[in-house]
């Protein structure tokens, strides 16, 4: 078919002053006009459909017939697909009329119709008639849809002029502040001018309401750098919204930051001090603000009073068959609290919500994701996680956490425990099943700094033993069930007794003979500890005073107790209350306390020293790096661990623990310390340690742990020289 030939200076006039239009009335005006260039003297009308479909319209009216094509036969056509209307009547002899719809996709506009003079083009007029009316038409309907969109821009820039929130937008990729309304100058008095504010990034304001003194927050008037970091931290994390109160001044806002898709952002803050305002804005973005009250603030993760909810609306949907199964991780952090006491809290936040990004990054498939509480975070899948899958996701979770986190000039590395359980079923009970969960990651944390069990029925009946066990604990020391038993310890060479050790033991009335290594864990991790190590010292000071000057006894100090300051003051009492020499008392210490290289833990032991008791490290050798605290904490006495000559074979003096017990002694005397081995069993352990120079020995050949009256006993007999003969002599 042939189109309508115009030029392109023409055709760009006639499109701008078309598309330019201010108003519908000025772009059908325009229209026209660029029609009767080409074809003189149009009669023309444009409908327009209406809002929501509701009707058509008359947007416009040259001299056209219209009411030979009343509206309702322009909606049919327009909005049910029903005939074209055809223009038969009213038409002066030798005109031709056509017609077209505005259309913008899919999307009906409306339509224009027009009446030319028969200019005598022969056949072929209806249809150059008809294709300029659709060439018109569709220039038409993209200009409308700009029109529209124009007209909307302004209406929302005028609106954002106008409004009393406060509102600022940054453009894309750090560009700085491109608009600032005046009511976001009232909030903020102290900046500059809109037009000198263009450019200035989120923190460069920050930094000038710092200056200006009108920011409330408590770490921003103790810690200024560590505030903006983290106002700097918070916005880029920014992928939808943020959402927050805040205090400026004497005022309070809700303050709310929103990135477009294209990177943009805008901030509003609206005040919300006066309580009538505060009420009336607040219940028109209730949705907003009960979106701040589930979200952690630290990590951006749903929170434990979202997550009750979720679990309650979980359950509805199990019992009314929607859903078939849900399976919890429950991760607890390990090492997390050293962080914290080591660096700081604002350093641990930092590391929460890094773990809570990589959790959200690297776990997509969970249906749920939750900071419980303090360190501990909860994910919930809507289905059965079982086998190789499970494996893969625990696994996967260990690694995220685990991995190196470098945060400014510090490298740090905690574990996880994580506990699995799962569920199905209509009659499902998901109170049981968090309880479950939480069982697993304790029995987790039994086995390394990073596991993972799975919940198994025989964990639940361990747990209930166990609290059984730590009432009964509380029970024993109310009836003095607890007793002190001593160890002897000699000097290898002489064969003398040099000391003993004091060891507590535990006669239950019911469960008999409750082994330490059963009840001293438990008392540890429920913070029982200190209680019993302090009835231990005191008691073992109160016994040794009965015993010659030239003893000593030894007293196992507990990770809490090196940890507490006030420890030094226990000791002192006791010595004072016991009138025990200062040196008659030496306290053991594990080298696995030292792990952390605590500079508190080395002042702790020096204020030990200076009191003027010994200090003993125990367990040497027994898988930790020990060599090194003997140089760096003010060690008297060194205990190997029995480990070594458990292994040891007598008539193999080349044998590996042979040699590293050798090699221990001559380290420790080097450095000029006493040095013991327990767990001498044998005559040829015995006569092993004194062909090696070894000080002192302890073990069941050379005495039992014994009560107190049989330890004075002990003593008296060890005082004779013909059973100090009989008893240690290397022939015997």
């Amino acid at each position: 078919m042939r189109r309508l030939e115009i030029g392109a200076d023409e055709a760009v006039a006639i499109a701008l002053s078309i598309a330019e239009a201010s108003s519908e009335h000025e772009l059908f005006v325009s229209m026209l006009k660029a029609v009767e260039a080409f074809r003189g003297e149009t009669r023309f009308c444009a409908y327009v459909v209406k809002h929501q479909k509701a009707g058509v319209r008359i947007s416009a009216d040259f001299g056209f017939p219209h009411h030979d094509l009343p509206c309702e036969q322009v909606e049919d056509w327009l909005l049910r697909d029903g005939p074209k209307p055809g223009i038969c009547h009213g038409l002066a002899e030798g005109c031709r009329s056509a017609g077209a719809k505005l259309m913008a996709g899919d999307e009906v506009l409306g339509a224009i119709f027009m009446v030319f003079p028969d200019k005598k083009d022969g056949g072929q007029a209806d249809e150059v008639n008809q294709n300029l009316v659709e060439d018109f038409a569709r220039l038409g309907a993209s200009s409308l849809v700009a029109l529209r969109k124009r007209r909307l821009s302004t209406m929302v820039l005028e609106a954002l002029e106008q409004s009393e929130e406060a509102i600022v937008f940054y453009g894309e990729d750090d560009e700085g502040v491109i608009f600032s309304n005046d009511a976001y100058h009232r909030v903020f008095p102290h900046y500059p001018s809109r037009r000198e504010l263009q450019g200035k990034k989120h923190i460069d304001l920050y930094k000038m309401d710092l200056e200006a003194g009108v920011i409330n927050d408590p770490l921003a008037l103790s810690e200024p750098d560590c505030y903006l970091k983290e106002r700097q931290a918070l916005a880029e994390r920014l992928v939808d919204t943020q959402r927050e109160i805040q205090k400026l001044g004497k005022k309070t806002y809700i303050y709310t930051r929103t990135r477009s898709q294209a990177g943009a952002i805008m901030s509003r803050r609206i005040d919300i001090t006066e309580q009538a305002v505060a009420e009336a804005r607040l219940r028109q973005r209730e949705k907003q603000l009960q979106s701040l009250v589930y979200t952690d603030s630290l990590t951006g993760l749903h929170n434990r009073p979202y997550f009750l909810e979720y679990m309650e609306d979980l359950a509805i949907r199990m019992k009314d068959g929607d859903l078939e199964a849900v399976s919890v991780f429950w991760i607890d952090l390990n090492g997390f609290k050293i962080v914290n006491d080591t660096y700081g809290h604002i350093y641990g936040d930092s590391i929460l919500r890094k773990i809570g990004r990589r959790l959200q990054m690297g776990v997509t498939e969970a249906s749920e994701m939750v900071r419980y509480g303090g360190d501990e975070f909860v994910m919930v899948f809507e289905k059965a996680v079982v086998g190789e899958q499970l494996e893969v996701l625990a696994n996967r979770i260990l690694t995220i956490i685990s991995a190196p986190i470098n945060h400014e000039a510090t490298s740090i590395q905690i574990g996880a425990s994580v506990g699995i359980a799962r569920t199905s079923g209509q009659d499902a009970d998901l109170a049981e099943l968090l309880g479950n969960a939480d069982l697993a990651m304790y029995e987790a944390k039994k086995q390394s700094l990073c596991a993972y069990r799975i919940f198994d029925p025989q964990m639940r009946s361990s747990m209930i033993e166990r609290n059984a066990l730590i009432d009964d604990i509380r029970e024993a020391f109310d009836k003095e069930q607890f007793e002190l038993y001593f160890q002897p310890q000699f000097n290898t060479q002489k064969g003398s007794l040099v000391g003993f050790e004091a060891l507590v033991r535990w006669q239950h009335p019911v469960r008999g003979s409750v082994p330490p290594d059963v009840f001293i864990p438990i008392m540890e991790e429920n913070k029982m500890i200190e209680e019993l190590g302090r009835w231990v010292l005191m008691g073992a000071c109160k016994e040794a005073k009965h015993w010659p000057g030239d003893l000593f006894v030894a007293v196992n100090v507990s990770p809490l107790q090196l940890r507490n300051p006030h420890f030094a003051l226990t000791i002192g009492r006791a010595l004072a209350q016991s009138a025990l020499k200062p040196e008659q008392l030496e306290l053991e210490i594990t080298e696995s306390v030292l792990l952390d290289e605590n500079d508190g833990e080395r002042s702790q032991i020096e204020t030990w020293k200076k009191l003027g008791v010994q200090v003993a490290l125990d367990d040497v050798g027994k898988g930790y790096s020990s060599l090194s605290y003997l140089s760096q904490f003010p060690f008297d006495k060194i205990k190997i661990d029995r480990s070594f000559l458990k292994a040891f074979e007598a008539g193999k003096p080349k044998d590996a623990s042979a040699v590293i017990l050798h090699a221990i002694v001559e380290l420790g005397k080097t450095l000029g310390k006493t040095v013991i081995a327990e767990g001498v069993e044998t005559a040829d352990q015995l006569e092993y340690l004194r062909s090696v120079d070894c000080d002192q020995a302890q073990g069941f050949y050379l005495g039992r742990p014994m009560p107190a009256k049989e330890a004075r006993k002990f003593i008296r007999k060890s005082r004779s020289l013909l059973w100090r003969r009989a008893n240690m002599s290397l022939g015997s």
